[in-house]
């Protein structure tokens, strides 16, 4: 994956793909999910009274957005273990995901 990574951001140009780490960019990446999860029926308006689609997960997630320009175009979260706590997966279907420890969700 690490060697084919470089090939495909390129093809997807114009896009521009970075880790988020702003308040700002947070905050459009929290109302871009909570746009999709709403268009594709994963979840309510009351769900997310907020406008904001996140969980207790963020804080440990590395989060990366697409750019067109200046235009949110997509996003995508990877969860890092924690040893005693359960990943997203883990927790949303009562499973253990093996290596317990080495695995991001």
């Amino acid at each position: 994956m690490d060697r084919c990574a470089p090939e495909l951001i390129a093809q997807a140009a114009p896009l521009r793909f970075g880790t988020v780490h702003s308040s700002s960019e947070l905050e459009a990446v929290y109302r871009l999910r909570y746009r999709v999860a709403l268009a594709r029926g994963w979840a309510k308006e009351e769900d997310f009274p907020e406008g904001l689609e996140y969980d207790g997960f963020e804080g440990r997630a590395i989060t990366v957005a697409a750019w067109n320009e200046e235009c949110l175009a997509g996003t995508v979260r990877l969860v890092l273990p924690v040893d005693g706590e359960l990943l997203p997966t883990e927790e949303a279907f009562g499973l253990r995901i093996e290596p317990v420890g080495l695995v991001g969700d």
